[in-house]
């Protein structure tokens, strides 16, 4: 009996009979597995399990009452490359080599070194906003289409400029560009708050400012390479709110090799923008697209809070400067009212079997980022595990292969972003509408734009999957790697098709929702309508009682001479008088009397008629 140690699980050989090894493993492995998958976070790991986690505490029960702790790791190597702006794969068929970028001369220097011909195929991460010298180094390094850089940094081509609408352009004149959209859900902390959509509307306008302010903000300033930037903010319900973001990829020739450039919007954790301070610094070069030029003017740096009190009882003294950084609706108190009480939901990733085997999925130097707060994106860490479930030869030798992990990324944050929003459109597009007093199209008009604008986005992808890309992307070289790759991008296909049919679904949803409610205020003004008229005809009804009576005593009162106070009539005569006129008017109210009357002419008219012809 052998005890085998090593990361795998602890398996004993038994030996059968006719000689063959078995393993076998213990039911406390497996639930051990299965809380090391649980463990694993959107701040370490690009395939978090924290959806696994009630499931492991259940598994664990037989074992003790808390389940053992992530296991510790040397952190010594989980900093490389966590806050690089560009990190290099360079793909091999056995084993890529990764190369972490800070720098630019240091990139420029591998450019150099690589030779102006490079023999290998290379996937390029660019992370973040980038400044000018980056995208120069990048642009020239691998003679970029600056059509690229131009539809990444959109937002940028209206500044002290005419629109003049080129985007989006005809599909076959960028051939060789592609861009994801992905989305990341977060909520906050909305226990203390009542369901107002007065309040729900108002928070919707509030954060639609702010994200303008903060585009604008981008647009005349910029900001610090390497910062995340988000494209669009939406509000779902009081709880729920998610980010979208771009990653944009363009192939490049490089002689004998190809290199795919993928930019990234998730840069820095987006929790180094919550929670901190502008402090002293010394002069940077900062770029501003307004003026196009490059100064010297003093950038303040944010920092948390707790390396502001160390460095002032280090006693370090420079002079002070203020710089206001672009700020998102997610910092906004009124979004967020509590300390940390809005973040971000991990992007849940299954592969089979995956959470037996988190060693391969699991990034080195766990808890790294634990200790900081704010909002984290396992998008960050797209660069760091990225390829872990690819074929190795594959991934070498075709280019859109190499991008199936970013599609696979999309697909499943696209699925749960569809997963939040089918949850905050149901009380709308359901039988529980009925029961609202006072329904609104406000929730399904605002997410019906939402859907239109997410199935553009994919039909753009499931084209670009059908066509691998375009016919002149290089392609894998042998059948085997040739079937590999036709049946990714074929799972590519089927996912997308199926995400498109439920947002194409969901859309159909917010208009069935929007006419229930319209017929069913509609209906409800009906029955409004038809109690009130009921209570005019209970109305009615009295009138013609009391009108005759009203009319009799009126022409008893009249000061005529033959109805003076002096003369002999009695009191009878009152009576005999009004109930003739009473019963003349039930018979106007209960028959009529037009439609008799004509009827008994039409009835004249067929006598007439029939006399005639018999004669």
């Amino acid at each position: 009996m052998t005890n085998e140690t090593d990361d795998q699980l602890s398996e004993f050989a038994i030996r059968s009979p006719t000689g063959t090894l078995h393993l076998e493993r213990q039911p406390r492995d497996y639930a051990l597995r299965v809380s090391e998958h649980a463990n694993q976070s959107s701040q370490t790991s690009l395939f978090p399990g924290q959806n696994y986690e009630n499931l492991a505490d259940y598994l664990w029960r037989p074992y003790g009452n808390d389940r053992p702790p992530p296991a510790t790791s040397d952190t010594s190597t989980s900093t490389a490359g966590l806050d690089c702006f560009a990190t290099i794969h360079i793909l091999r068929s056995k084993g890529n080599r990764v190369i972490h970028v800070e720098k630019v001369d240091d990139f420029l220097r591998h450019r150099r070194e690589s030779g102006a011909h490079q023999k290998e195929n290379c996937l390029l991460f660019l992370r973040g906003f980038a400044s000018p010298d980056w995208l120069n180094a990048v642009g020239s390094s691998y003679w970029v289409d600056p059509e690229f850089f131009q539809r990444h940094l959109e937002f940028f081509s209206t500044i002290g400029k005419r629109n003049y609408f080129p985007l989006p352009s005809v599909v076959s004149s960028a051939s060789n560009i592609i861009r994801l959209r992905i989305t990341t859900m977060g909520h906050r902390d909305s226990s203390a708050e009542t369901h107002n959509q007065t309040k729900l509307d108002a928070l919707r306008d509030l954060c639609a400012k702010d994200m303008d302010n903060y585009l604008e903000k981008i647009k005349l300033d910029g900001i610090e390479p390497g910062d995340s930037v988000v494209r669009r903010f939406s509000v779902h319900d009081n709880t729920h709110f998610s980010l979208e973001q771009d990653i944009t990829f363009c192939i490049t020739d490089c002689g004998q090799s190809w290199t795919v450039i993928a930019w990234l919007d998730p840069g820095n954790a987006l929790s180094e923008e919550l929670n901190q301070v502008d402090i002293p610094c010394i002069p940077q070069r900062r770029w501003s697209p307004l003026t196009n030029s490059s100064d010297t003017r003093p950038m303040s740096r944010q920092v948390p809070l707790a390396s502001v009190g160390r460095k002032e009882k280090e006693g370090t003294a420079s002079k002070s400067y203020t710089t206001v950084k672009a700020q998102g609706p997610w910092q906004r108190k009124a979004f967020s009212p509590y300390e940390l009480a809005a973040e971000l939901h991990p992007t849940i990733q299954h592969h089979p079997g995956m959470a037996l085997n988190t060693p391969k999925f699991a990034l080195r130097g766990q808890g790294y980022l634990a200790h900081t707060r704010g909002f984290h994106q396992n998008a960050t860490l797209l660069h760091l595990g990225y390829g872990r479930t690819l074929d190795e030869e594959t991934f070498a030798s075709d280019a859109f292969y190499a991008l199936h992990e970013f599609f696979t990324f999309k697909a499943f944050s696209e699925s749960q972003f569809l997963n939040v929003v089918e949850a905050a459109i149901a009380p709308e597009t359901s039988h529980m509408v009925l029961r609202q007093e006072q329904p609104t199209l406000s929730n399904l008009l605002y997410h019906k734009e939402i859907f239109l604008n997410h199935a553009q986005e994919l039909r753009s992808n499931i084209s670009a999957i059908k066509n691998r890309g375009s016919g002149h992307w290089p392609r894998a070289l042998s059948d085997v790697q040739q079937k590999v790759a036709c049946a990714a991008a074929d799972t590519l296909l089927h996912d997308f098709e199926s995400l498109l049919q439920r947002t194409e679904l969901l859309s159909r949803r917010c208009d069935q929702g929007m006419s229930i409610i319209m017929n069913n205020t509609a209906l409800t003004e009906s029955r409004r309508a038809i109690s009130q008229a009921r209570l005019v005809g209970r109305l009615t009804l009295l009138a013609y009682f009391y009108i005759p009576l009203s009319f009799t005593s009126s022409f008893f009162g009249m000061n005529f001479s033959q109805l003076n106070n002096g003369s002999n009539l009695h009191i009878w005569l009152y009576f005999v008088t009004c109930i003739p006129v009473l019963l003349f008017s039930i018979i106007f109210l209960k028959f009529n009397i037009r439609r008799d009357v004509e009827r008994v002419l039409q009835l004249d008219r067929l006598y007439e008629w029939g006399r005639r012809l018999l004669s």
